[in-house]
């Protein structure tokens, strides 16, 4: 069964990372097969990582899918008003 929880430890950011890579790679394959852009994986990624504390507590959420302990999928959410909130970045491990 899958667990969900909100980003606190090392462990949680290294699986947010991994699933965020996994995204990215595959975005960025699409990017260049349908409109032959060339996007550094590894700066998307970076960035993306550089932005993880906007999805803290109290104004956002990092939630981290755990199947049997490994990482499966990763949602990045923050405020943008009182009673309304914006996934940025959403992803799940294809099975």
């Amino acid at each position: 069964m899958a667990t969900i929880s909100q980003v606190q430890s090392h462990d949680d950011i290294e699986g947010v990372r991994e699933l965020l890579f996994e995204y990215l790679s595959w975005a960025t394959d699409q990017a260049k097969e349908l409109y032959n852009e060339v996007v550094d994986v590894n700066e998307m990624l970076d960035h993306s990582m550089s932005e993880v504390n906007l999805f803290s507590p109290p104004s956002g959420r990092l939630l981290l899918a755990r199947e049997e302990g490994v990482a499966a999928g990763v949602a990045c959410m923050k405020s943008i008003r009182e009673d309304t909130c914006e996934i940025k970045r959403m992803y799940i491990r294809p099975v």
